[in-house]
C-alpha cells in the first residue's frame, strides 16, 4: 500500500505550513510595530519558533517538489522503454535500478512499495493562534528508544561583593539527570472488505484522518496527566517540581496569582491551557453574577488577569485545573517515522502481522488498518509550569 500523500500533495501541504508559520511571525512583528514597541521576550520566542518552522517547511516543500519531478521523469522514460505503464514488472525493475544509481532512498522505497511518509505531527497544519496542547509543545525527532535530560532542581545564588583576601561565597546550582523511554501509542480499525479500497476512494483518507486524530488525542492526554508508568509519559500533573497555585478567593484571582508566581521565579510563560468547561465559565462571568451585568472578562480585563498569553482550550485538561507555562520548556520526542506496513508514527497502513489472524483476513478478503507511533515527553524546567486550582477543594 502506498502513502496517501503524493509528492506533489506533500509539496502543497509543506508550502501551506511554511506560509502559515511565516504569516504568524509577520503578524507578531506588525503588532509590535503598530504599537511602536519592540517584541516582548515571549513574543520574540514565538517569532523565532515560527520563522524556524517556516524555513523547515519550505525546505521540505522544495524537496517534495523535486521528488515529484524525478518520479514523473522516471515514469516517462520507463513507459518509453517498456511500451507500457511503470506498473509492469519489467519497467518496475528498471525503475528500481535507475533509483539505485541515483541513490534516492525515498524513491527506492516508493518503487518497492515501502513508502516512508513524513512525520505526521509537523505536517498537521499549524494554526495562526495555538488551539490545542500540541500547538504549544515543541517537537524533536529522536534516534534512540531511551533518552535522558538534565533538570535543575536548585538555584541558590550567593553572589555578593567580596573584599580582598575574603572567602568567596559558594552558590548552589544543582542538576538531576532524568531518564525515560519512548512509549508506543497505537490502535487498530475494524476489519472491512478489501474491495472497499478500490470502490470507495475516500475511505482510506477518512480512516487515516480519524485514526491519526485518535493518536493525537492520546498524546495530549499523556502530556497532561500521564502516570509515569512503564507505558505512559510523566505528564505535567504528575511532574515533580511544578509551581503549585492553590485556590485563592475566586477563579480570576487564582489565575492572576499564577502570573505573579512565575514572574517571581523569573519565568516567562507562553500560553495558558484550560479545559473547555472552564473557558466557558470564564467567558460567561458577569459583574452581578447570576443577576446579569456586563461580562467581566472583556478585552481589558482579560489582559489584566491572563496577560498577553493566549488561552488554549484543552479537552485533555480536567475541569478545575489550569496550566500557565513556558511550553518551550517541554518537548515531544518523535522516535519513529511513518512507514507503510510498519504503521509507525501515527500513519495508518494495512496490518502486516502474521499468523492465524492474518490468514483469517486473507481467506475472507478482509483488511484492517492500524495507526501507531513511538513518542517520548520531557520537561526541562518543571517550575516553568504553574498548576492552578480554579475552585476550592471539596474537602
Amino acid at each position: 500500500m502506498h502513502s496517501q500523500l503524493t509528492f506533489k500533495q506533500r509539496a502543497e501541504v509543506f508550502g501551506g505550513q511554511a506560509k502559515a508559520s511565516a504569516r504568524f511571525a509577520r503578524e507578531l512583528a506588525e503588532l509590535a510595530h503598530a504599537e511602536d514597541r519592540d517584541l516582548t521576550t515571549a513574543e520574540k520566542k514565538l517569532f523565532d519558533q515560527h520563522i524556524a518552522a517556516a524555513e523547515a517547511f519550505r525546505a521540505k516543500a522544495d524537496q517534495a517538489a523535486k521528488d515529484h519531478e524525478t518520479m514523473a521523469e522516471i515514469d516517462r522514460i520507463a513507459d518509453w522503454i517498456t511500451g507500457g505503464p511503470t506498473h509492469s514488472k519489467a519497467s518496475s525493475l528498471w525503475a528500481s535500478e535507475v533509483v539505485d544509481r541515483l541513490g534516492g532512498v525515498g524513491m527506492k522505497s516508493l518503487l518497492q512499495g515501502q513508502v516512508s511518509t513524513p512525520t505526521p505531527l509537523p505536517i498537521a497544519e499549524l494554526p495562526e493562534q495555538p488551539r490545542r496542547i500540541l500547538d504549544l509543545v515543541p517537537r524533536e525527532p529522536i534516534q534512540t528508544h531511551d533518552f535522558s535530560w538534565l533538570v535543575q532542581v536548585k538555584r541558590d545564588s550567593k553572589a555578593r561583593p567580596v573584599p580582598d583576601f575574603a572567602q568567596k561565597p559558594r552558590s548552589e546550582f544543582t542538576f538531576a539527570e532524568r531518564r525515560d523511554q519512548c512509549k508506543t501509542i497505537a490502535h487498530l480499525s475494524e476489519a472491512f472488505p478489501v474491495r472497499y479500497l478500490s470502490d470507495h476512494g475516500q475511505l482510506l483518507r477518512i480512516l487515516n484522518d480519524q485514526m491519526l486524530a485518535g493518536i493525537y488525542a492520546s498524546i495530549e492526554d499523556e502530556i497532561i496527566y500521564g502516570s509515569g508508568g512503564d507505558e505512559h509519559f510523566t505528564g505535567l500533573l504528575e511532574t515533580e517540581g511544578t509551581t503549585s497555585i492553590p485556590f485563592a478567593d475566586d477563579l480570576l484571582t487564582s489565575c492572576r496569582k499564577a502570573r505573579t508566581a512565575l514572574e517571581v521565579l523569573g519565568e516567562i510563560p507562553t500560553a495558558w491551557a484550560l479545559s473547555p468547561e472552564d473557558v466557558e465559565t470564564i467567558d460567561l462571568l458577569r459583574e452581578l453574577g447570576d443577576s446579569g451585568g456586563g461580562f467581566l472578562v472583556d478585552s481589558a480585563a482579560a489582559e489584566t488577569v491572563f496577560g498577553p498569553y493566549p488561552r488554549v482550550s484543552a479537552p485533555s485538561l480536567p475541569p478545575g485545573v489550569a496550566i500557565l507555562g513556558d511550553w518551550t520548556q517541554s518537548e515531544l520526542l518523535i522516535r519513529e517515522d511513518g512507514a507503510v506496513l510498519g504503521a509507525s508514527q501515527g500513519v495508518t497502513s494495512a496490518d502486516d502481522s502474521s499468523g492465524e489472524q492474518m490468514l483469517n483476513l486473507f481467506e475472507r478478503n478482509l483488511v484492517l488498518l492500524r495507526a501507531e507511533g513511538r513518542y517520548g515527553f520531557r520537561v526541562f524546567r518543571p517550575q516553568a509550569f504553574a498548576i492552578v486550582e480554579l475552585y476550592p477543594s471539596s474537602s
